[in-house]
């Protein structure tokens, strides 16, 4: 099932955000995003389970994981981690970017 399709199912007026492979904060974003409509979301995938036969078995499974309370622990952990491994990920990408523009002015000067 597509994001677009949970969000129909939803209403919501707000995207689900489709993380990145390697962005920390779009990842941070989208379970962020899941926490904050879990119930909506369980009541779309309640009734998806009920009316869809052909998409039962990975929708009950999904809503298995969801209900559960140790998912729900993980998740908020994740988050919490997520948004500082972000940011330490940005600077370290600066200062990788800001020596190899070191190093190129330094043998330009040369």
């Amino acid at each position: 099932m597509s994001g677009k399709q949970i969000e129909d199912t939803l209403g919501l007026k707000f995207k689900l955000v489709q993380p990145g492979k390697t962005c920390w904060l779009s990842h941070e974003q989208f379970l962020s995003v899941v926490l904050k409509l879990l119930q909506p979301l369980l009541l779309a995938l309640e009734s998806i389970h009920q009316d869809r036969t052909d998409l039962r078995s990975e929708v009950g499974g999904l809503l298995l994981l969801l209900r559960s309370e140790k998912t729900i622990a993980i998740l908020s952990l994740v988050i919490l981690l997520m948004k500082p491994l972000g940011t330490l990920n940005n600077v370290i990408q600066a200062s990788v970017k800001a020596m190899w523009r070191l190093s190129r002015i330094q043998k330009s000067l040369l």
